[in-house]
């Protein structure tokens, strides 16, 4: 399934675990890396799945050549010199899905993808602090009609996408607490990226860096996340000019 706006290309892959076999590596004309040659089935799959998504996204593009999106030395899809692009993946019961968004160099110097499944209580409850500040917790609990989980998924979420947009600058780790979410703001209405239909809610955040991480990426710049939320999942993207 795949999704536009103006330069901007999200695709989507399914792949249950039953009806994968490491021959659909072959099959799909896409390279299996070595390091994940002895890698668990569903590690496999959740690779395959994402490259799946990411060809996807390159024909949408007009990208043409077979390029094979391979893994740069520190573990990111490394797609063609003229696009920027980033992967996510989840596993849901017996089912991986994959999502890749893309878009030209001309429209974005980076970009990240986030998919996530909502959090259960338990889970949330032991990796708040981990994930979200007081003041963070303070807006969720003002601003958001959500419950804790589903409010500490979508920041996760949002926290993780944000990551992988910066990581092209940054290209060193930093914790969740190094960023705050200080704006959410819900819309009612279709989202462009809409794919799930059981989709309840979508909006963006805004959210600022609490120290500076590098040159250019500096404490108090600001980023913009966008989200959906469904009754199972949350999908975040964000976009660096």
């Amino acid at each position: 399934m795949a999704f536009t706006q103006g330069d901007v290309f999200l695709c989507r892959q399914m792949l249950l675990l039953s009806d994968f076999n490491a021959d659909d590596f072959a099959k799909a004309d896409i390279k299996l890396p070595q390091k994940l040659a002895t890698a668990s089935p569903v590690r496999q799959a959740s690779y395959l799945a994402g490259r799946r998504a990411a060809r996807q996204a390159l024909q949408m593009a007009g990208v043409s050549g077979g390029f094979n999106i391979g893994t740069d030395a520190g573990g990111c899809p490394k797609f063609p010199p003229m696009v920027v692009g980033s992967i996510s993946h989840v596993r849901s019961d017996e089912r991986i899905e994959a999502v890749c968004l893309l878009t030209r160099k001309t429209s974005a110097k980076s970009l990240g993808v986030d998919l996530e499944n909502i959090m259960s209580r338990d889970i949330a409850a032991a990796v708040f602090n981990q994930v979200c500040d007081a003041s963070e917790k303070l807006l969720l609990k003002s601003n958001l009609n959500f419950t804790e989980n589903v409010a500490l998924s979508l920041i996760f979420s949002v926290k993780e996408a944000l990551y992988k947009a910066l990581w092209p600058e940054v290209r060193q780790v930093f914790d969740f607490t190094d960023v705050a979410v200080i704006a959410v703001h819900p819309i009612f209405q279709n989202h462009h990226y809409l794919y799930l239909p059981d989709q309840i809610q979508c909006g963006y955040c805004d959210i600022t860096l609490k120290k500076t991480l590098a040159p250019g990426v500096t404490q108090g710049r600001c980023y913009r996340a966008e989200w959906i939320l469904t009754d199972e999942q949350v999908l975040t993207s964000v976009l660096v000019s």
